[in-house]
């Protein structure tokens, strides 16, 4: 079976992610779902305080992509869900743009203005 590069050079603040991180992110691209979404949203696959989030990220390639998050009461019962979630290709989109940006901080970093 070819092992999917998607994911290469996605880190977090720890380091390069971990193996059981990426397979969650790979099941929801191979099946998107509610439950599949709200356990990867907020993965951090580029270490930056704007832009770091699996949702960040998808919301940076699609504006109209809504930023509002389930909703909980303070017994922790669901009181609303995603307005919508991300497809498989959207969210590969936002994997993409997020490495790229990555690569190019990190060409950049170490050449001097001039």
């Amino acid at each position: 079976m070819k092992r999917s590069r998607l994911l290469d050079g996605a880190s977090n603040f720890c380091g390069p992610l971990d193996e059981k991180i990426r397979a969650r992110i790979r099941a929801y691209l191979s099946a998107p779902t509610e439950a599949g979404w709200s356990d990867i949203a907020g993965v951090i696959i580029t270490p930056s305080v704007s832009h770091g989030s699996l949702l960040q990220w998808v919301h940076a390639v699609d504006q109209t992509f809504p930023k509002i998050e389930p909703r909980y009461d303070p017994l922790f019962n669901k009181l609303t869900g995603w307005t919508r979630i991300p497809d498989a290709v959207l969210l590969a989109r936002a994997i993409r743009s997020a490495l790229r940006s990555l690569a190019t901080k990190t060409t950049n970093h170490g050449q001097s203005e001039g």
